[in-house]
């Protein structure tokens, strides 16, 4: 068959080179338009800001985080969606809530007299131009300064008004305090939108009234501000801000608000620590994985996928000492416990733990029980309880007869624990010394949990007294640690009185080792179990010296 393309090449021949240029570039242009109609944007082209700006631990496990979101343009990004947010913790991932917080504020910036008058107007105009850099919608700011008219610049959103040169040039009028500025400042807010701030900013330690906070609570709740303090140390500053913080941070932490203290040159990083923290638009909260307090560090990571990029931020927190009060049935006399990591003790079914530590009974008599001083380890639950779960307790009278045994708690009597210790204990695991005897050390035979227990400082008497330290130790095989959060561990010490008198007994160098012997008691040859690292000496689990009053 013969094929005639006589039309076709006259066609073609009539085509120019141009026009077929022409169409390719029409055809390309098609093409980059349908391909955005079915392609998401390029991660590149969605910039966003992420700050974690407070990690609030007061009521651990339960965490809290406030988070700011925004864009390249520095503007709030709202409306995300939970499933926006990961976080993990460690590097596990936490469940967590996520509410969004943002709305207006009103923020009364007060520049301190160390601020004003132009002495160091440069680094004013700088921290206002920062602070005003956040307004947005609805926001409004004032200045108010050492003037005689107080208000430098009156509540706007206009920013170039904030930034002034003219903002905090005014002449200073020394009569007026601390305490007038920020109480004014409070009254002119009662009038304005939304959310209200107060950021105190000085160069100088001055001293401020804390009865200006009776006078900021005494505002109806709505048009209570919380007030913000920003301490700038100057170059060869010599007088400390140490009062100044401890007032200024105390009167921000019972309004809601934050104190930051950064040198002259972190001016405005300080300034936007603040803002971010009062900008946050976003909170979450969780309940940590790892529910036990144990000085551990927390690393946080969490991520935001929004419009196909994923933005990322880090911060982190430890807890320590957060058991719930233990209540062994002591009365009014204190358990003092820390908590320990489970992690750090994942081998002591294999090479044993030591417990020990140093007991003095003040002005204890030979010749009767008087006290006895509890040393001991055991598991609890998340909320602090220690019922149906292994304890080893080492006891030690003021006669200095040794008792090491192995507990089970239960709830029938949960408040009568260590009052009624016989009912727990195992008559199996048990150690007994009787000081008289001059049995100073004692080993336990078979697959006991109680291995060793014993005096190996030998207390002197004199005078019909005791008065010197006696150490006091307790080998032992745990049960095999729980690490996945369910229960948490803890060494304690407390004291009894055995005859219903007041006592008073001190404990100094408590100290939990692996191995079944104790070492000596020096930095460098002990294994304190604490939050970092097992190879390098570290800080006592307890307190160097608890002294302890019986009641």
């Amino acid at each position: 068959m013969k094929t005639d393309t006589s039309s076709n090449n006259r066609y073609f021949s009539q085509f120019s080179c141009a026009d077929f240029l022409k169409a390719l570039a029409a055809l390309a242009a098609f093409l980059a338009f349908t391909h955005c109609l079915i392609e998401p944007a390029d991660a590149g082209d969605n910039k966003f800001l992420l700050n974690i700006t407070e990690v609030k631990t007061s009521e651990f496990p339960k965490i809290d985080i406030s988070l700011y979101f925004r864009n390249a343009a520095r503007e709030s990004q709202n409306g995300l969606a939970s499933g926006c947010f990961v976080l993990n913790e460690n590097r596990v991932a936490q469940s967590v809530n996520v509410t969004q917080t943002s709305q207006t504020i009103s923020a009364a910036v007060i520049l301190d007299s160390s601020l004003a008058g132009g002495v160091h107007g440069g680094l004013s105009k700088k921290i206002m131009e920062t602070a005003a850099g956040y307004l947005e919608a609805l926001d409004k700011m004032a200045i108010f300064t050492f003037c005689t008219e107080m208000c430098a610049v009156n509540f706007t959103g206009d920013k170039r008004l904030l930034s002034s040169d003219d903002a905090a040039g005014q002449a200073i009028d020394y009569a007026r305090t601390p305490e007038e500025l920020i109480v004014f400042a409070a009254e002119k807010l009662c009038g304005q939108m939304g959310k209200k701030h107060i950021i105190y900013v000085t160069a100088a330690s001055c001293f401020i009234n804390d009865a200006v906070l009776e006078n900021i609570k005494a505002i109806d709740e709505p048009d209570r501000p919380a007030i913000s303090f920003l301490k700038i140390n100057m170059p060869n500053e010599i007088i400390s801000s140490g009062v100044f913080g401890g007032i200024a941070s105390s009167i921000s932490s019972a309004t809601g608000g934050c104190y930051r203290e950064v040198p002259f040159k972190d001016a405005e990083t300080g300034i936007c620590s603040i803002m971010d923290i009062i900008k946050s638009n976003y909170r979450l909260d969780y309940i940590s994985s790892q529910p036990y307090s144990n000085g551990r560090k927390r690393l946080l990571n969490l991520n935001v996928s929004y419009l196909d990029s994923v933005t990322s931020a880090d911060s982190e927190y430890s807890i320590n000492f957060n058991l719930p009060e233990l209540d062994f049935g002591a009365g009014n006399n204190p358990v003092y416990y820390q908590e320990i990591d489970p992690a750090a003790l994942e081998r002591c079914a294999e090479l044993g733990l030591t417990l020990s530590a140093n007991v003095k009974f003040i002005n204890g008599r030979a010749s009767s029980s008087e006290s006895l001083a509890n040393i001991g380890f055991g598991a609890f639950r998340v909320n602090g309880r220690p019922e149906e779960l292994s304890h080893c307790i080492l006891t030690v009278d003021n006669l200095f007869n040794v008792c090491a045994a192995k507990y089970k708690f239960s709830g029938s009597l949960s408040a009568e624990y260590l009052k009624s210790m016989q009912l727990y204990r195992d008559p199996k695991e048990k150690l007994e010394l009787d000081y008289k005897e001059k049995l100073f050390i004692k080993s336990s035979a078979g697959n006991q949990t109680v291995k060793k227990a014993g005096i190996y400082w030998s207390p002197s008497f004199r005078e019909d007294k005791y008065n010197q330290w006696v150490r006091v130790f307790m080998s032992f095989i745990p049960e095999r640690m729980v690490t996945d959060g369910s229960l948490r561990y803890a060494i304690y010490l407390c004291g009894q009185s055995a005859d219903g008198m007041e006592h008073e007994i001190s404990f100094d160098g408590a100290q939990l080792q692996y191995g079944l012997i104790p070492t000596v008691f020096t930095e460098n040859k002990t294994i304190y179990l604490g939050p970092e690292d097992l190879k390098k000496p570290m800080i006592q689990p307890l307190n160097p010296r608890l002294e302890y009053q019986m009641k």
